[in-house]
């Protein structure tokens, strides 16, 4: 990958991201000709590539939306005994797909033809998909490259990315308030991004909302699949499809006020030096009050205020905005090689820190942070996640969130195994002091137990530091 004209600094970011995208999987579209031997051979790479994790191209749907055209490396791969016996690639495959030609009949030549960016001689299938896949993601590094080096003009100022996942009803109230932003309609988009690609709803709902909400501009809502479960891969395949200036990113389970677009515009034209901005995340709060939402609990289901008056410049982690109103500089995002897909939530689980991870590269590639009040967003979550469970599953992730930005390099290496032994400690003391309220109490006993978590993994990175 290229970083010809970058510092040292953007070519660590680059190699990291090399690193990251090395255990992305690949999408399969296997073909073969009638021949017995070459259907054999394309039914085990078939089964190869399952075993391997990767995915088949025939289980996605185009009616869930179009396919992003970065960060999904996928590969065409035909077993024939000749080359005048290969089966065409989908026409529905994207256009960036790796070609690969695997003769059956014999021969053993290899190299790049005319209509075929490889051709491999046959081998064991489990050997041929992982020659293949890697073949495959350097292809699509380069392309990667190409787009880091000339970044694609913007076609607008604005692109929302709502990234959406088995949400229906949520996605719905997202999508009308987005369509009443006071934003210039010419002058704003937006992506849904599918992580399912089975399920049908979001495909009706972004028709729906052709005929109502962006009635008037249909074209200025998009749907894009994302068929590689997982925050991170969704949210760089918005990337991909963005034809903004700046990338919003909204939780399919927020909604966002009428200003919000203009209140992101303004602070990143007031703030040149930004890549990143985010603001206050506003709990909606069920009625009746659910049992678990106690006093103080609300940064659990993402409610923040910034301690902040104005627009502010941050350099501390803790004060970086969290994802769920979450912007940036698309040239910014596609020069760290987008997010880390190694973080982030997958399905319903409590895990994140991938924003964090993306504002930490921002400022390594020399561009502020910036927090501003006034770009505010509400959350919305399902009363059904008001639950000790997810409190205690979000207080375990964030601990271990912030040991793995430490242990990879992301922030200064604090976490130690006795400063960590002693806050475990810290919290059970205060756990008993005399007079704490309940909440208190439970709050950090849980926190002694988070804690405590983290000491296996230090233990057997001590044990790997002995010669």
């Amino acid at each position: 990958m290229s970083s010809s004209t970058a510092g040292p600094a953007h070519a660590g970011i680059l190699d990291d991201f090399r690193r990251d995208f090395a255990l992305t999987p690949v999408v399969w579209s296997i073909r073969s000709s009638e021949d017995p031997r070459a259907a054999a051979l394309a039914e085990g790479l078939r089964r190869a590539a399952t075993a391997a994790g990767h995915l088949p191209f025939d289980s996605l749907s185009p009616r869930a939306g179009e396919l992003p055209r970065l960060w999904l490396p996928a590969v065409h791969v035909c077993a024939a005994v000749d080359e005048t016996e290969a089966a065409p690639a989908p026409t529905t495959l994207p256009r960036h797909a790796f070609r690969v030609l695997v003769p059956s009949g014999g021969n053993a030549s290899s190299g790049a033809t005319p209509d075929w960016d490889c051709r491999l001689p046959a081998a064991a299938p489990a050997t041929l998909v992982a020659t293949i896949a890697s073949k495959a993601r350097a292809h699509h590094l380069a392309a990667i490259a190409a787009e880091i080096d000339a970044p694609s003009p913007p076609a607008c100022g604005l692109s929302v990315v709502v990234c959406t996942y088995r949400r229906p009803a949520n996605l719905a109230r997202a999508l009308a308030s987005l369509g009443a932003q006071r934003f210039p309609a010419a002058d704003h988009e937006v992506v849904i991004v599918n992580n399912d690609p089975a399920d049908r709803a979001p495909a009706e709902i972004v028709a729906e909302a052709r005929r109502t909400s962006f009635a008037a501009r249909p074209d200025r809502l998009r749907l894009v699949q994302c068929p590689f479960p997982g925050l991170s891969f969704a949210r760089n395949a918005g990337i991909s499809q963005a034809r903004g200036e700046v990338v919003s990113f909204l939780d399919d389970d927020a909604v966002a006020p009428p200003d919000w677009l203009e209140q992101v515009w303004r602070t990143f034209d007031a703030h040149p030096e930004a890549g990143v901005i985010g603001g206050a995340i506003i709990l909606d709060v069920p009625e009746p009050r659910p049992r678990w939402l106690k006093p103080g609990w609300e940064k659990f289901w993402s409610h923040r205020v910034p301690r902040f008056t104005t627009p502010t410049a941050v350099d501390r982690w803790w004060d970086f905005p969290w994802g769920a109103n979450w912007s940036a500089r698309r040239r910014v995002l596609v020069a760290m090689g987008g997010f880390r897909t190694r973080y982030g939530r997958r399905g319903a689980n409590a895990a994140g820190g991938e924003e964090i991870v993306a504002a930490c590269l921002a400022r390594a590639l020399g561009h502020a942070v910036v927090v501003a009040p006034a770009v505010r967003v509400v959350h919305a979550p399902d009363p059904d996640r008001f639950t000790l469970r997810h409190v205690w599953g979000r207080m375990l992730a964030a601990r271990r969130e912030e040991y793995r930005w430490q242990r990879d390099g992301y922030l200064p290496r604090e976490m130690r195994l006795a400063g960590v032994a002693r806050a475990s400690a810290r919290h059970l003391k205060r756990a008993w002091r005399r007079g704490l309220a309940a909440p208190e109490r439970l709050e950090h006993l849980m926190g002694a137990c988070a804690d405590a978590s983290l000491l296996v993994p230090l233990l057997r990175e001590r044990w790997s530091w002995r010669p």
